[in-house]
């Protein structure tokens, strides 16, 4: 280390070559001290007692000293650049080529020049400047000829003969070369002596007591105890200390524009003094007042201090980028601030008080302060361009200007040139009020119009807005804002000159107007407020003048808007086609309220039935998917395009509301009727979305949230559409089928009529009168079942219907072809008419059953009815069977089913009482019972017992309507029910026996709940009471007069049985609720345990309604059957 320290002195003293530098001279030098200073502190506290790190860190500070060495050279030579010291390297190694005998040394100066070239030829390709061009082309030959230098010297190694010449040669020419490459690259810059040798004198100065510094540091490591050597070695690092402050203070000097930094650093010190005195004049009262004009002070003092936040940035653009400039910027910057300061003085003295002029120059004292801190800043960025601390803080110093000259202009209420601006805003807004009129109708389309109308409303507003705050905040910026509002008002007047003329509703135009009028007005008072408050920020009534001037132009800005809307066609299609959605929608909800009440009515077509209803449901969902389908693809295009969807999906939608209301009004039961209403009005729900989304996605074109609103709007509309269609379809799908069904077996019977009414027709030939009365007493038993089941069994129904038409036609055979048993014709036409008869009955009683619905009973009885006439017709066929030969003895029914049916009610009448007895002696306490518990059962027994006794009532109100029955027919000689509708007469005698069945369940199940079997037997056997009588009840009513005395008591009866049925039910369920009671409450240790128990719970309940719901499905599969 030493020795390197010794070479390095030598090459400052003869002069000897500098390797190429980093960054600049300056920062390498700096940066060269700094670790100097570093590596000296580790040496004296850490590394003397450890050789390895001594001898480390000797390296380190010999390392750093022979960079100061050759940055103080290079520094010393303002003209010098990396290229130019780089080819005086060469050019030395050119001349021991030249000079030296030693081939050893030729070889080492080839590889040299080698290695300079590659590196030059690299750093070439890379650099831009005008000095890297001008050196490009000449260092292609450099390399050239480097490269021919290098296969002499190989040449020479290989013995060559002229080798040595031809080296001399290259040589020679290499640096010719190199003396061209060399003027090129230095930049001519002259050097300032006295700085240069005050540079080259401390860079000597720290080099020597470096060099002594090691020495002794060597001798302490090796003498550690050597106390004085040790006192001196300290003395030396003290001083070398002290030569690299020196160093440090010399190269400040040397930066660039350094002299001219520090006479701008002296200039801005005396204008911060001069403020200062300024100051403490305002404060004692001693600064004279002048007669200059207030505002054209404040006006000089402004653009100062803009000037100087200016220059400020130049300067340290100029630091960082232009180096050269950097002692003029410093000089203007101090120049503008010493104006600055003159026009504060200046602006101060027009104050009237001691304060007013204090505040006044206090303003731009923070300004000078710093500026001082920037050109300080700027010095020593200068010298260390590459460090970013020192950037950083020349870049925070101008922060600190640009927010000081900022507080100064906000500083100056009542800003001159932001009022100037003000009022010129002021009369181009004035002027574009004078103006609102009329225009002519444009060519664009109105929408467009409206939409500019909308956006350039809402821009004014904006605008406004930030009027009103900058003239509270930033009254040096009102000007500004007052620009921006005036230059709004202009193209909005504009487009509502050609709304008011494009418009086509009436008064609409003039209503534009007079809003637009009063909108411009409002702004204008607005913008004479902020210019106010402005100038005298503290002002009360000025605040509260701004702030309900914005609310009253925000006011009137959106009447305008709506004045606008008023005049849109588009929109007014847009709200009249919502309007008629939403109006859809009530008229559904109102459908669906009075459903679940079980009011709902429509007027219905008597000519159409469900599947006709049905049919135009699913043409109407069709529709609507279509108009739902071309608003979603329309909503890009124009506003007109989208209204006219709107329209025509409204107009479908209403239409799938009627037909909605229709398909639920001709299903019987609430859930279904409430089902497709509801479907209906999800319908109407979507629709509004999609017509508001469709409506979004045209006002916001290209607005990735609207169309994805609008595609999820169009796919949430078909989903409601499709749901309700299969609302619909399972709704009425058993109905429309049983329809179809109906209308086939018209259709057989029709068509077999048609045959019938054919002369060609032979029928059955092989028929006799039997086959005739068979086939009618099949029919009579068919028409009964239509009546027993159609409130109940559909199925059966439908079954009863088609055998009615298959019957039908066996009788159009059977009558033609017994046709050929008589010669009377009168007989024969007598049969064939009265079998016409009973196929036009039939066709009347299906059409009867396809106009059915439960929930209205005149509908119940025109099947009844129609039945009943039937029954007549099939008589008259019987009785002109009876006029063909053989035939006379023949009846529709061959046993006496007027005792039969008496006789079967009276047993059913014994057996309920024979089943109510054995109840009676069930409530008998047993030996060893439980007291509490057989008084809930007698409390249970008790209700069953009632229910029997009221069951034995209703058939003995049954058979008394019966006997009163047969009398009535007796009395008027008309033929007895019992023969003109048999099938009837054994379903009564069926009904009564079902009732004594299900009494007689009742009874086996009350007592196995008394003997602990559960009440749920009970329960069960109570509902199968109160079908049964329902439907003996039912049966009875068919040829009973509704208003005699026995039907009366048949009601009255059934009323009763109802009531005692469902206070069986009550007991019932009173029993199982106290067993319950009996019971302990569950006990759970911890939440765990609770959590288990309810999950067990839960799985029980849902394993019992399946099995609930698979006992239910198996109950109907079995009635079905």
């Amino acid at each position: 280390a030493v020795e390197r320290e010794r070479a390095a002195l030598s090459m400052l003293a003869v002069g000897g070559h500098a390797d190429t530098f980093s960054k600049t001279p300056l920062q390498d030098i700096s940066e060269g001290a700094r670790s100097l200073g570093s590596s000296t502190s580790t040496l004296l506290t850490d590394v003397l007692a450890d050789p390895t790190q001594f001898a480390r860190v000797a390296g380190d500070i010999a390392k750093a000293m022979e960079e100061i060495v050759n940055s103080s050279r290079v520094a010393a030579d303002p003209s010098a650049t990396e290229y130019s010291f780089a080819a005086k390297r060469m050019l030395a190694e050119c001349d021991t080529l030249l000079k030296e005998k030693d081939f050893t040394k030729i070889v080492g100066a080839s590889r040299t020049i080698g290695l300079k070239s590659t590196e030059m030829v690299s750093l070439l390709g890379s650099d831009n400047s005008e000095t890297g061009k001008q050196l490009k082309p000449v260092a292609k030959h450099l390399a050239a000829s480097s490269l021919d230098v290098y296969r002499q010297v190989q040449a020479i190694a290989r013995r060559t003969p002229g080798a040595d010449k031809a080296l001399v040669d290259s040589a020679t020419k290499l640096q010719g070369i190199l003396q061209e490459f060399h003027s090129r690259s230095t930049t001519g810059k002259a050097s300032n002596p006295a700085l240069t040798q005050k540079l080259l004198g401390n860079t000597q100065g720290v080099a020597t007591t470096t060099e002594d510094l090691l020495v002794k540091s060597l001798h302490v490591s090796t003498n550690p105890k050597d106390a004085i050597m040790m006192n001196d070695l300290y003395r030396t690092a003290n001083a070398l200390s002290k030569g690299i402050q020196e160093l440090l203070g010399s190269i400040s000097g040397m930066a660039p524009g350094a002299q001219e930094t520090a006479q701008a650093t002296e200039k801005i010190q005396g204008s911060i003094q001069k403020l200062q005195v300024l100051s403490l004049s305002a404060i004692g009262g001693k600064m004279a007042r002048t007669s200059a004009n207030k505002q054209q002070c404040q006006e000089s003092v402004i653009a100062n201090a803009r000037d100087l936040t200016a220059n400020v940035q130049k300067l340290v653009k100029n630091t960082m980028e232009n180096q050269d400039q950097i002692g003029a910027s410093s000089a203007l910057v101090a120049n503008t601030l010493g104006s600055l300061v003159q026009a504060t003085e200046a602006l101060a003295g027009t104050g009237t008080t001691a304060q007013q002029q204090a505040s006044t120059v206090d303003m731009s004292k923070g300004a000078a302060d710093s500026v001082l801190q920037v050109i300080l800043a700027v010095r020593n960025a200068a010298a260390n361009p590459y460090d970013e601390e020192a950037l950083n803080n020349m870049n925070n110093a101008s922060q600190t200007v640009r927010n000081s000259v900022s507080e100064i202009v906000m500083g100056l209420q009542g800003d001159f040139v932001a009022q100037q601006e003000c009022d010129q805003s002021i009369q181009q807004v004035k002027a574009c009020q004078v103006g609102i009129k009329k225009g002519p109708a444009a060519r664009v389309p109105y929408h467009v119009i409206r939409k500019n109308i909308n956006t350039g409303a809402i821009d004014l507003l904006t605008s406004l807005n930030n009027l009103t705050q900058l003239a509270a905040a930033n009254p040096d910026q009102v000007g500004m804002g007052s620009k921006e509002v005036a230059e709004l008002v202009g193209p909005l007047v504009q487009n509502v000159a050609q709304a008011a003329g494009t418009t086509t509703e009436a008064g609409i135009g003039d209503e534009i107007i007079r809003s637009a009028g009063e909108a411009v007005a409002l702004v204008v008072q607005t913008m004479e407020a902020s210019k106010a408050l402005a100038g005298d920020r503290e002002n009360h009534a000025l605040q509260g003048q701004v702030s309900q001037g914005m609310n009253k132009a925000a006011q009137v800005v959106v009447a305008l808007q709506e004045n606008v809307k008023k005049g849109d066609m588009s929109e007014k299609r847009l709200d009249e086609a919502l309007q008629r959605i939403r109006s859809t929608a009530a008229s559904l909800e109102s459908a669906g309220l009075m459903s679940s009440a079980g009011q709902f009515e429509m007027e219905l077509d008597p000519n159409k039935t469900l599947a006709d209803y049905h049919n135009d449901l699913l043409a109407s969902t069709k529709k609507l998917r279509g108009a739902c389908g071309e608003m979603f693809l329309g909503a890009s295009g124009s506003l007109d395009a989208v209204a006219q969807s709107a329209i025509k999906m409204s107009h479908a939608m209403d239409a799938l509301g009627t037909v909605s209301k229709t398909n639920a009004a001709m299903v019987s039961d609430s859930f279904s009727q409430q089902a497709v209403i509801h479907g209906a009005k999800a319908i109407t729900i979507a629709c509004q979305q999609l017509l508001l989304a469709a409506k979004d996605t045209n006002s916001r074109p290209n607005d990735p949230k609207a169309e994805k609103m609008l595609t999820v709007s169009n796919k949430a509309a078909d989903e409601a559409i499709a749901q309700l269609v299969d609302v619909a379809n399972k709704s009425s799908a058993d109905i429309v089928e049983n329809i179809k069904k109906i209308d086939g077996a018209k259709a057989k019977i029709t068509t077999g009529y048609n045959e019938f009414s054919q002369a060609s027709y032979t029928g059955n030939n092989k028929a006799n009168p039997q086959d005739i009365v068979l086939h009618c007493r099949s029919v009579a038993k068919m028409s009964a079942q239509v009546v027993a089941s159609i409130s109940s069994s559909s199925d059966m129904t439908i079954e009863a219907v088609e055998n009615i038409a298959t019957y039908i036609i066996n009788l159009f055979a059977d009558s033609r072809g017994c046709a050929r048993l008589t010669s009377d014709a009168r007989v024969s036409q007598g049969v064939q008419l009265s079998v016409r008869d009973v196929a036009q009955v039939s066709l009347a009683l299906l059409d009867c059953v396809k106009q059915f619905r439960s929930d209205k009973a005149e509908t119940h009885t025109a099947v009844s009815q129609m039945s009943n006439r039937l029954a007549d017709t099939i008589m008259a066929c019987v009785d002109a069977t009876r006029k063909l030969p053989g035939a006379e003895g023949l009846e529709l029914e061959e046993n006496d089913l007027e005792s039969v049916a008496l006789k079967e009610l009276d047993s059913v009448s014994a057996k309920i009482a024979a089943a109510t007895q054995r109840l009676l002696e069930m409530q008998k306490p047993k030996e060893g019972v439980d007291l509490e518990k057989h008084s809930i059962h007698v409390a249970l027994l008790q209700a069953a017992h009632a229910v029997g006794h009221a069951a034995t009532i209703l058939i003995q109100a049954a058979t008394s309507a019966q006997k009163e029955l047969i009398q009535l027919g007796r009395a008027n000689k008309a033929p007895s029910p019992y023969k003109k509708d048999p099938a009837w007469a054994q379903g009564l005698i069926s009904a009564a026996h079902d009732v004594a069945g299900t009494v007689e369940d009742l009874v086996v199940c009350s007592n196995k709940s008394v003997e602990g079997e559960g009440e749920e037997g009970v329960v069960a056997a109570v509902r199968m009471v109160g079908g049964a009588t329902a439907r003996l009840v039912n049966a009875s009513r068919v040829k009973v007069d509704p208003n005699s005395q026995s039907q009366k008591r048949l009601e009255t009866a059934a009323k009763t049985v109802t009531k005692c049925t469902k206070e069986l039910a009550d007991a019932a369920r009173s029993a199982t609720e106290a067993k319950d009671e009996g019971k302990k409450e569950q006990a759970f240790k911890g939440v765990a345990a609770k959590r288990a128990w309810e999950l067990q719970a839960q799985t029980e309940i849902a394993k019992l309604e399946m099995e609930l719901e698979t006992a239910r499905r198996r109950m109907f599969k079995t009635r079905k059957e």
